[in-house]
């Protein structure tokens, strides 16, 4: 992928505002209220978004929001970003779907992305059961009919026999695997996030780190051989931290890789007129709970990460800390001297050309500066906290239903105890949105409301 396709950008195409590349929390858009100007209506292409992170949503929801826009308007929605858009709170009272990419799947389990329009997707579930839109030669379309349209369609058009009458249990077992794979989508996300962020600010650390070696290699101070003896060390540990990272990172993604095709059968079971017993649908269950419950391994190698992460932070702001003070115990330059340190430092600024005093300032207020952001990355690191969190909550979840399955305890008879539990252990926005969505019904004794997140009407 070419930089230039990665690279944030807005165009106005045939009345359409388009939005392009990679949209990360670091955007600001306010290259996007150019294109919005005084309009009360807007409709945004997102076909050509080629990545979006679930805070990078938050930040573009929230900037929409402010706009105070009568309508919004979604059009070309790739199926990666509907995912996360359709679990914002306040999804149905500001934006309207007009035509989204959507996944197929046949009984063979051959797949492909079509893009549909709302009207052409109503058509295909008035002929559809109740739970998965039917297409043509033989595909069905990826996900419960209620992730896409409100509910209250017919029932009764279920191919298998025991789906007609079973279909509570049904929905059970698919709202809940359903939600405990989209906290497991966005926990992978927020890895995502935490290693992009990681190691952009490593590596702009080791920059900064060589060019202060550089400089006291050049004025022989006194310091100098200690920092560049434990020049190695500190890279070692970088790459140990940014290796690990990647490793994890690519351990959880083959998991949820794994627990979505387990997902995908059981949506493909549901099609299966020789679906007849309860059996073929334990199968399945039995094999996602299996499937996730790989990430126990993960835990542990989550929270080492955490914490090697956040000892190397804090030892490399000790360092600066000290690179700060013999900075400022270097009292005079020669001419000569002051130039190399500024052509090293990269000190651009004229005023201070001919000034060892003022350059010292200019240092060391970068220095500050970098360690600020040091700082402040320390505190990012509570991801990782949150992100094990989130995992332990899950496999918690999965014991009880393990438990609960080997006892032959009916569905019925713990799905209260499950939802309370699920409850109990929200940690963050992305759990409750998630909740919220594909578990509406999860309530307990507590009086539904008249119009919840899982019920979603985007047309």
């Amino acid at each position: 992928m070419s930089t230039n396709q990665q690279r944030f950008r807005v165009l106005t195409s045939e009345g359409d505002i388009k939005l392009l590349g990679i949209i990360d929390e670091t955007i600001n858009f306010a290259t996007v209220d150019e294109h919005i100007g005084k309009k009360q209506t807007i409709s945004l292409d997102l076909s050509d978004v080629v990545a979006c992170s679930w805070n990078a949503l938050l930040h573009l929801d929230k900037f929409l929001a402010e706009k105070g826009l009568e309508s919004i308007k979604l059009k070309k929605v790739p199926n990666r970003i509907f995912d996360y858009i359709k679990l914002l709170p306040r999804f149905y009272d500001t934006y309207e779907i007009v035509s989204l990419e959507m996944q197929l799947i046949n009984q063979d389990f051959e797949m492909k992305s079509i893009e549909i329009t709302k009207n052409e997707l109503k058509q295909f579930a008035k002929h559809s059961p109740n739970y998965f839109i039917r297409w043509f030669k033989g595909y069905q379309f990826v996900g419960n009919q209620r992730y896409f349209l409100q509910e209250g369609l017919p029932k009764g058009l279920e191919r298998s026999p025991w789906l007609k009458i079973n279909q509570d249990e049904f929905k059970f077992w698919h709202d809940y695997i359903s939600f405990c794979q989209s906290t497991l989508s966005l926990s992978l996300d927020l890895l995502e996030s935490l290693d992009f962020v990681l190691k952009r600010n490593l590596k702009e650390t080791m920059m900064i780190w060589n060019s202060v070696l550089s400089s006291f290699e050049h004025l022989k101070t006194e310091n100098y051989n200690t920092y560049r003896d434990n020049s190695d060390d500190i890279l070692s540990r970088i790459q140990n931290v940014e290796s690990n990272c990647s490793k994890i990172y690519s351990s959880m993604k083959e998991i949820k890789q794994g627990s979505h095709m387990q997902i995908l059968k059981i949506e493909v079971l549901s099609q299966n007129e020789y679906f007849i017993k309860d059996s073929s649908l334990h199968q399945g269950i039995d094999s996602y709970v299996q499937e996730v419950q790989k990430l126990t391994n993960m835990l542990s190698k989550i929270e080492d990460l955490g914490v090697n992460a956040g000892s190397l932070i804090f030892e490399l702001l000790d360092y600066f800390d000290r690179f700060e003070k013999d900075f400022q115990e270097i009292s005079e330059l020669d001419t000569v001297a002051l130039g190399a340190i500024r052509d090293i430092m990269g000190i651009m600024d004229v005023l201070s050309m001919k000034s060892w005093k003022k350059t010292q300032n200019i240092i060391c207020k970068e220095l500050q500066n970098w360690s600020q952001t040091l700082f402040n990355l320390s505190g990012t690191l509570q991801g990782f906290d949150l992100l094990r969190q989130i995992i332990e909550h899950r496999l918690k979840e999965l014991t009880l239903i393990t438990d609960k399955k080997q006892a032959r305890v009916e569905w019925a008879y713990f799905a209260t105890e499950l939802y309370t539990m699920i409850e109990s252990s929200l940690v963050t926005d992305q759990e409750k949105f998630s909740k919220g969505f594909y578990l509406p019904h999860a309530q307990g004794e507590q009086k539904k409301e008249s119009k919840s997140p899982g019920d979603v009407m985007l047309f």
